[in-house]
Protein backbone atom coordinates (compact mmCIF):
# COMPACT_ATOMS: atom_id res chain seq x y z
CA UNK A 1 0.00 0.00 0.00
CA UNK A 2 1.19 3.26 -1.42
CA UNK A 3 1.74 5.94 1.56
CA UNK A 4 -0.91 9.01 1.66
CA UNK A 5 0.59 11.96 3.32
CA UNK A 6 -0.69 15.55 2.99
CA UNK A 7 1.76 18.34 1.04
CA UNK A 8 4.16 19.61 3.85
CA UNK A 9 4.47 22.72 4.97
CA UNK A 10 7.50 24.69 3.49
CA UNK A 11 7.83 27.94 5.32
CA UNK A 12 11.11 28.10 6.64
CA UNK A 13 11.55 27.06 10.27
CA UNK A 14 13.46 30.09 12.47
CA UNK A 15 14.50 27.29 14.93
CA UNK A 16 15.91 24.61 12.13
CA UNK A 17 16.70 21.23 14.32
CA UNK A 18 18.45 20.30 10.77
CA UNK A 19 22.25 19.39 10.96
CA UNK A 20 22.97 17.53 8.37
CA UNK A 21 22.23 17.32 4.65
CA UNK A 22 23.92 14.88 1.98
CA UNK A 23 22.22 14.26 -1.32
CA UNK A 24 24.68 11.77 -3.58
CA UNK A 25 24.18 10.73 -7.58
CA UNK A 26 25.37 7.09 -8.04
CA UNK A 27 26.28 6.54 -11.56
CA UNK A 28 27.77 3.82 -13.82
CA UNK A 29 31.31 3.52 -12.85
CA UNK A 30 33.13 6.44 -14.96
CA UNK A 31 37.33 6.90 -14.66
CA UNK A 32 36.58 10.09 -16.25
CA UNK A 33 35.85 11.29 -12.95
CA UNK A 34 39.01 10.79 -11.43
CA UNK A 35 40.82 12.47 -13.91
CA UNK A 36 42.65 15.36 -12.74
CA UNK A 37 41.66 17.52 -15.82
CA UNK A 38 37.70 16.39 -15.72
CA UNK A 39 38.22 17.52 -12.00
CA UNK A 40 39.77 20.89 -12.55
CA UNK A 41 36.84 21.57 -15.24
CA UNK A 42 34.54 20.86 -12.58
CA UNK A 43 36.32 23.09 -10.21
CA UNK A 44 36.35 25.79 -12.86
CA UNK A 45 32.35 25.69 -13.23
CA UNK A 46 31.87 25.86 -9.63
CA UNK A 47 34.73 27.69 -8.08
CA UNK A 48 32.49 30.61 -7.21
CA UNK A 49 31.36 28.75 -4.33
CA UNK A 50 33.64 25.73 -3.68
CA UNK A 51 37.33 27.47 -3.51
CA UNK A 52 39.35 24.47 -2.26
CA UNK A 53 39.80 21.56 -4.82
CA UNK A 54 42.13 18.35 -3.31
CA UNK A 55 41.92 14.53 -3.70
CA UNK A 56 39.85 12.48 -1.96
CA UNK A 57 41.24 9.93 0.35
CA UNK A 58 40.73 6.28 -0.58
CA UNK A 59 37.95 5.92 2.21
CA UNK A 60 34.37 6.79 1.40
CA UNK A 61 32.66 8.09 4.97
CA UNK A 62 29.30 6.70 5.86
CA UNK A 63 27.25 9.03 8.47
CA UNK A 64 26.08 7.30 11.77
CA UNK A 65 23.11 9.00 13.94
CA UNK A 66 22.76 7.99 16.70
CA UNK A 67 22.97 7.61 20.57
CA UNK A 68 26.54 9.59 20.46
CA UNK A 69 24.87 11.84 17.84
CA UNK A 70 26.50 12.81 14.59
CA UNK A 71 29.89 10.51 13.37
CA UNK A 72 31.68 9.78 9.99
CA UNK A 73 32.31 5.67 10.05
CA UNK A 74 35.11 4.74 7.84
CA UNK A 75 34.05 1.57 5.58
CA UNK A 76 34.91 -0.31 2.73
CA UNK A 77 38.15 1.23 0.62
CA UNK A 78 37.17 3.08 -2.58
CA UNK A 79 38.68 4.66 -5.97
CA UNK A 80 40.64 7.94 -5.52
CA UNK A 81 38.67 11.26 -6.41
CA UNK A 82 38.10 14.59 -5.99
CA UNK A 83 36.84 17.03 -3.17
CA UNK A 84 35.53 20.65 -3.60
CA UNK A 85 35.34 22.40 -0.71
CA UNK A 86 34.36 26.16 1.16
CA UNK A 87 37.01 27.74 3.25
CA UNK A 88 35.27 26.67 6.54
CA UNK A 89 34.25 23.12 5.16
CA UNK A 90 30.43 23.50 5.75
CA UNK A 91 29.95 22.68 2.18
CA UNK A 92 31.75 19.95 0.27
CA UNK A 93 31.56 18.40 -2.98
CA UNK A 94 32.87 14.76 -3.81
CA UNK A 95 33.63 13.66 -7.59
CA UNK A 96 34.17 9.69 -7.41
CA UNK A 97 34.14 7.15 -9.86
CA UNK A 98 30.83 5.91 -9.20
CA UNK A 99 29.11 9.00 -7.46
CA UNK A 100 29.47 12.55 -6.81
CA UNK A 101 27.43 13.78 -4.02
CA UNK A 102 27.44 17.53 -2.06
CA UNK A 103 26.98 17.67 1.43
CA UNK A 104 26.60 20.46 4.30
CA UNK A 105 26.51 21.11 7.72
CA UNK A 106 25.57 25.12 6.57
CA UNK A 107 22.02 24.58 5.23
CA UNK A 108 19.92 27.67 5.23
CA UNK A 109 16.78 26.64 2.48
CA UNK A 110 16.31 24.40 0.05
CA UNK A 111 16.04 27.06 -2.79
CA UNK A 112 19.65 27.63 -2.41
CA UNK A 113 20.49 23.53 -2.05
CA UNK A 114 18.70 22.59 -4.98
CA UNK A 115 20.82 25.64 -7.00
CA UNK A 116 23.98 23.81 -5.79
CA UNK A 117 23.12 20.26 -6.68
CA UNK A 118 21.54 21.65 -9.79
CA UNK A 119 24.67 23.42 -10.78
CA UNK A 120 26.90 20.25 -9.84
CA UNK A 121 24.75 17.96 -11.67
CA UNK A 122 25.30 20.37 -15.25
CA UNK A 123 29.16 20.60 -14.20
CA UNK A 124 29.58 16.78 -14.08
CA UNK A 125 27.24 16.08 -17.40
CA UNK A 126 29.41 18.79 -19.12
CA UNK A 127 32.82 16.69 -18.10
CA UNK A 128 32.38 13.08 -17.22
CA UNK A 129 28.91 13.07 -18.78
CA UNK A 130 27.74 9.23 -16.62
CA UNK A 131 25.80 7.58 -18.66
CA UNK A 132 23.58 5.03 -16.54
CA UNK A 133 21.71 6.87 -12.99
CA UNK A 134 21.86 3.58 -10.71
CA UNK A 135 20.58 5.81 -7.16
CA UNK A 136 19.34 9.11 -6.17
CA UNK A 137 19.68 9.43 -2.31
CA UNK A 138 18.60 12.20 -0.07
CA UNK A 139 19.71 12.51 3.36
CA UNK A 140 18.32 15.29 6.05
CA UNK A 141 19.09 14.90 9.79
CA UNK A 142 17.67 16.62 12.85
CA UNK A 143 18.81 17.25 15.97
CA UNK A 144 15.80 18.13 17.86
CA UNK A 145 15.96 19.81 21.37
CA UNK A 146 13.48 21.86 23.79
CA UNK A 147 13.65 23.71 26.49
CA UNK A 148 10.42 21.60 28.72
CA UNK A 149 12.72 18.49 27.75
CA UNK A 150 14.38 17.37 31.16
CA UNK A 151 13.98 13.35 30.88
CA UNK A 152 13.34 11.32 27.38
CA UNK A 153 9.36 10.59 28.45
CA UNK A 154 9.41 15.02 28.14
CA UNK A 155 9.61 13.91 24.38
CA UNK A 156 5.75 12.90 24.52
CA UNK A 157 4.09 15.93 23.14
CA UNK A 158 6.43 16.64 21.02
CA UNK A 159 7.09 13.98 18.86
CA UNK A 160 4.12 11.42 18.05
CA UNK A 161 3.68 8.49 20.23
CA UNK A 162 3.63 6.18 17.47
CA UNK A 163 6.71 7.41 16.43
CA UNK A 164 7.96 8.03 20.05
CA UNK A 165 7.03 4.42 20.66
CA UNK A 166 8.54 3.31 24.06
CA UNK A 167 9.14 6.61 25.36
CA UNK A 168 4.91 7.11 25.48
CA UNK A 169 4.19 3.71 26.81
CA UNK A 170 2.18 4.81 30.16
CA UNK A 171 4.52 2.15 32.09
CA UNK A 172 7.33 2.01 30.95
CA UNK A 173 7.76 5.29 29.72
CA UNK A 174 9.39 6.75 32.83
CA UNK A 175 12.27 4.17 32.94
CA UNK A 176 13.03 4.66 29.07
CA UNK A 177 16.65 6.09 29.23
CA UNK A 178 16.96 6.75 25.54
CA UNK A 179 15.70 4.84 22.00
CA UNK A 180 17.24 4.04 19.34
CA UNK A 181 14.62 2.79 16.49
CA UNK A 182 13.98 1.84 12.60
CA UNK A 183 11.93 1.91 10.23
CA UNK A 184 11.43 1.76 6.17
CA UNK A 185 8.67 3.50 4.09
CA UNK A 186 7.57 2.57 0.23
CA UNK A 187 6.38 5.81 -0.33
CA UNK A 188 5.25 4.82 -4.41
CA UNK A 189 6.82 6.12 -7.74
CA UNK A 190 9.83 4.53 -7.04
CA UNK A 191 10.67 6.41 -3.69
CA UNK A 192 11.82 4.59 -0.39
CA UNK A 193 13.27 5.79 3.25
CA UNK A 194 14.69 4.67 5.40
CA UNK A 195 13.84 6.40 8.75
CA UNK A 196 16.33 6.25 12.14
CA UNK A 197 15.28 7.99 14.91
CA UNK A 198 15.62 8.12 18.62
CA UNK A 199 16.21 9.73 22.00
CA UNK A 200 19.15 9.88 23.63
CA UNK A 201 21.26 12.56 26.06
CA UNK A 202 24.04 14.15 24.07
CA UNK A 203 27.07 13.68 26.74
CA UNK A 204 29.24 16.06 23.98
CA UNK A 205 26.56 18.51 24.66
CA UNK A 206 25.95 19.20 28.54
CA UNK A 207 24.19 16.18 28.57
CA UNK A 208 21.23 18.05 26.85
CA UNK A 209 18.42 15.93 26.10
CA UNK A 210 18.39 15.14 21.78
CA UNK A 211 15.76 14.12 19.47
CA UNK A 212 17.42 12.21 16.23
CA UNK A 213 15.70 12.07 13.22
CA UNK A 214 17.53 10.67 10.19
CA UNK A 215 15.83 10.44 6.87
CA UNK A 216 17.49 8.77 4.51
CA UNK A 217 15.23 8.58 0.74
CA UNK A 218 16.17 7.54 -2.40
CA UNK A 219 15.16 6.09 -5.15
CA UNK A 220 16.79 3.01 -6.63
CA UNK A 221 17.04 2.66 -10.54
CA UNK A 222 18.91 1.60 -13.41
CA UNK A 223 18.04 4.05 -16.60
CA UNK A 224 19.87 6.51 -19.05
CA UNK A 225 21.22 10.07 -17.00
CA UNK A 226 19.21 12.59 -17.53
CA UNK A 227 20.34 15.36 -15.53
CA UNK A 228 17.23 17.38 -15.44
CA UNK A 229 14.90 14.58 -14.40
CA UNK A 230 17.69 13.43 -11.85
CA UNK A 231 16.96 17.10 -10.50
CA UNK A 232 13.36 16.33 -10.71
CA UNK A 233 13.39 13.40 -8.40
CA UNK A 234 15.93 14.67 -5.92
CA UNK A 235 13.09 17.77 -5.50
CA UNK A 236 10.29 14.73 -5.17
CA UNK A 237 12.71 13.45 -2.71
CA UNK A 238 12.97 16.44 -0.72
CA UNK A 239 9.15 16.76 -0.17
CA UNK A 240 9.07 13.06 0.68
CA UNK A 241 11.73 14.11 3.40
CA UNK A 242 9.55 17.30 4.52
CA UNK A 243 6.02 14.66 4.83
CA UNK A 244 7.68 12.26 7.10
CA UNK A 245 9.70 14.49 9.47
CA UNK A 246 6.17 16.80 9.62
CA UNK A 247 4.56 13.16 10.19
CA UNK A 248 6.65 12.52 12.95
CA UNK A 249 6.17 15.75 15.14
CA UNK A 250 3.39 17.28 17.22
CA UNK A 251 1.74 20.48 15.89
CA UNK A 252 3.21 21.59 19.54
CA UNK A 253 6.43 20.91 18.42
CA UNK A 254 6.17 22.28 15.31
CA UNK A 255 5.01 26.04 16.47
CA UNK A 256 8.38 26.40 18.64
CA UNK A 257 10.59 25.33 15.76
CA UNK A 258 8.55 27.50 13.62
CA UNK A 259 8.73 30.66 16.26
CA UNK A 260 11.60 33.07 15.95
CA UNK A 261 13.56 33.66 19.32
Amino acid sequence: MELDLPEPFTQKLARSPLKLVVCQVRHDHNVAAADPKRALKIHEALSEEYSLLDQQSSQELAISAGFGGLQALPVQPTAQGWRLRTPDAAWTVLLMPDFFALETTAYEDWKDFRGRIGRLIDAVVVSTDPSVEQRLGLRMIDRITHPSVKEPDDWVGLIDDLIAGPIAHPLLGPGVSGTQQIFQVDAGDGRSAIVRHGAYRDANSMNEHVYMLDHDCYVQRSRSFDGVDALDQIESLHTLALQLFQAAITPKLYKYLRRRR
